[in-house]
């Protein structure tokens, strides 16, 4: 998108208090000078995001993320920059100008949403107004899907005809490579077709409301039943959760969400008031659908149908959400029935107090589902039974769970409590090199996450690297010494990180910005988020006035690096010269030696 004005990007941040906009996806707690939460960027057990409302950042201690309210949403939301900008400006109520994209990969994704609302409307257009739909809306009306439901999410039905939408799409500018693309069009024959046809239309959006895909249901009992939209960079399957978007809010109040397998499923219980509802579309769980439940909710209740490929949907779908450190239970429906003919049947009262409320905790379910096909008088399925259910308690992340399911395991058959104990303890003790073998699950391109505060660290500082911290720190702390630090250092810094810095730092005092504004400044013009991460890492050390012999201490000390390092270049060119035979050389080396360590005395002496 093209760039925002600056004026107008400060105005947003003023109009968005930092722990107002964390606090609705994060619960936090005041200490002392910040507020303190669960990180939702990594598996966070104890509170290690903290944010800080007199300077405006967040920043984790687990895994090093940071940076102001725009940084915070683009994270938590996947948005770029201005999206995140536009997100806060609607939320303060700030009217934004019309945005143009002006790079090729926001325009081709631009122009395939504006393709997918058109498709939108024109199918919901041929539901409820053309004779075309009439049958769906008869099959949609049999469903006990009210009209309301219908206008709310925008249901429709593509024709038999083959080509309408296409023609519908062309007729409005589009070309038949972005028809193609859009996934809403293929190419048969040389000519080019709808991709649904004959399909009640079930729009699908993203976590902002945009439409970026369709399923398409048979109404005839056909094969295959659905049909969805493809991959387009627009569509993720993977890290699409059908309603997300429309139930945020209530699982973010709730903190617990219930998944479904179907879209008709989660409208069916939206449509009857239970808004914290989500559908994984028949596609496997994966990481990525944890971590967006992750950002809202605590609890999950996986809700999926009443047969045996639901339950092992369960199963695959629980490890992975206690994995990104979820509680999860499963709730069991009668043989043959969805949460959809449930409702119909029984109505929301029942589904909310015989299913959600009986659900069992995912470890109760798994060691019942291990029973399936065993004997249990036999001794050997007993044995093998035993085995399988000390590796499934060994899954379970708290402690008060696993020590509860084996004493169940002891009092029901009677084993050893020591023995089934070193069971359990060996399957921790495997799943932990597991662990260690491979690092958790990261949805940040490049960064490995810890699981919980204490955790992973980042590498010690060296002394040099220390002192390079503690200068920029006091230019944050004290902008009134950037002059003065900037007259003895120049361009003297050590990291890349450090030089980037400190260059920024110095653009802006020339600019004369200073006092309160300083740091959301700063914020603002990193564009490196490592950077961002830097920054926030450093605002929050201590850091006490430096004396005037401190200052010069920490000056002296990155002057000192260079020549040490070209110290270390000497040492290893004279070993050299030594090796091969060269004496004079040796000799001549030896003399830049000792004029190096002279100008390293005499720069500690300095100091």
């Amino acid at each position: 998108m093209a760039r925002l004005p600056e004026e107008l990007v400060e105005r947003v941040r003023a109009a968005s208090d930092i722990v107002d906009v964390v606090g609705e996806y994060v619960a936090l707690k005041k200490r002392g000078r910040s507020y303190m939460g669960l990180c939702p960027f990594h598996p966070d057990r104890t509170p290690s995001l903290s944010v800080v409302p007199d300077q405006q950042f967040f920043h984790c201690f687990g895994c090093h993320v940071g940076g102001d309210v725009f940084r915070f949403i683009m994270e938590i939301e996947g948005m770029s920059f201005p999206e995140a900008v536009k997100h806060l400006a609607d939320r303060a109520g700030i009217p934004l100008p019309d945005l143009e994209y002006d790079d090729e990969a926001g325009r081709r994704k631009n122009r395939l949403k504006e393709a997918h609302a058109l498709a939108t409307r024109y199918y919901h257009y041929v539901l409820n107004a053309s004779r075309h739909g009439e049958t769906a809306k008869e099959y949609v009306h049999g469903r006990g899907i009210r009209p309301e439901t219908v206008a709310r999410y925008r249901l429709g039905y593509a024709p038999e005809t083959g080509d309408a939408l296409v023609r519908f799409l062309q007729k409005r500018g589009f070309g038949r490579e972005e028809i193609v693309a859009a996934g809403l069009g293929v190419e048969e024959g040389g000519r080019l077709a709808d991709r649904f046809v004959g399909r009640l239309m079930i729009p699908l959006e993203d976590i902002h409301g945009a439409v970026v895909g369709f399923s398409g249901r048979r109404l005839d009992g056909g094969s295959p039943k659905y049909v969805n939209s493809p991959e387009t960079p627009i569509f993720k399957k993977g890290r699409f959760l059908f309603h997300l978007g429309r139930a945020k809010a209530a699982i973010r109040r709730l903190r617990e969400v219930v998944v479904v397998e179907g879209h008709l499923d989660a409208l069916r219980l939206a449509q009857e008031g239970l808004e914290n509802v989500v559908a994984a579309q028949g596609t496997a769980f994966t990481p990525d659908m944890a971590e967006l439940l992750g950002r809202y909710a605590e609890r999950v209740i996986l809700a999926f149908d009443g047969d045996e490929a639901g339950e092992r949907s369960a199963e695959r779908a629980a490890p992975i959400l206690l994995q990104r450190g979820l509680d999860v239970k499963v709730a069991r429906l009668p043989e043959g029935l969805d949460p959809d003919a449930y409702v119909r049947a029984y109505g929301i009262d029942a589904f909310r107090l015989r299913v959600l409320q009986g659900a069992e905790s995912y470890g109760a379910f798994r060691l019942e589902r291990l029973k399936r096909g065993l004997d249990l008088d036999d001794a050997a399925d007993r044995a093998r039974y035993l085995e399988q259910a000390a590796r499934a308690i060994a899954e379970l992340s708290n402690p008060f769970e696993r020590e509860a399911h084996i004493e169940a395991i002891v009092k029901a058959y009677a084993v050893p409590k020591d023995l089934f104990q070193e069971s359990v303890r060996r399957h921790l003790e495997a799943q932990a090199r597991k662990a260690a073998e491979s690092p958790p699950y990261d949805r940040f391109a490049g960064r490995i996450h810890s699981s919980d505060a204490g955790g992973q660290r980042r590498r010690p500082r060296t002394a040099y690297e220390a002192a390079e911290a503690r200068l920029l720190q006091e230019m944050l702390a004290r902008p009134e010494r950037i002059s003065e630090i900037m007259d003895a250092v120049g361009g003297g810094w050590i990291t890349p990180e450090g030089t980037a810095l400190a260059a920024e730092l110095y653009a802006l005092f020339y600019e004369g910005i200073a006092g309160r504004e300083l740091v959301p400044k700063l914020m603002t013009a990193l564009e490196d988020l490592a950077l961002k991460d830097f920054l926030t890492e450093l605002l929050l050390e201590e850091a006490p006035p430096l004396s005037p012999a401190a200052l010069a201490d920490l000056v002296a000390t990155l002057q000192v690096y260079p020549k040490e390092n070209e110290l270390k270049a000497l040492y290893a060119e004279r070993s050299k010269a030594l090796d091969a035979g060269d004496f004079a050389r040796a000799r001549e080396i030896e003399a830049r030696v000792r004029a190096v360590r002279s100008e390293i005395e005499r720069l500690r002496r300095r100091a």
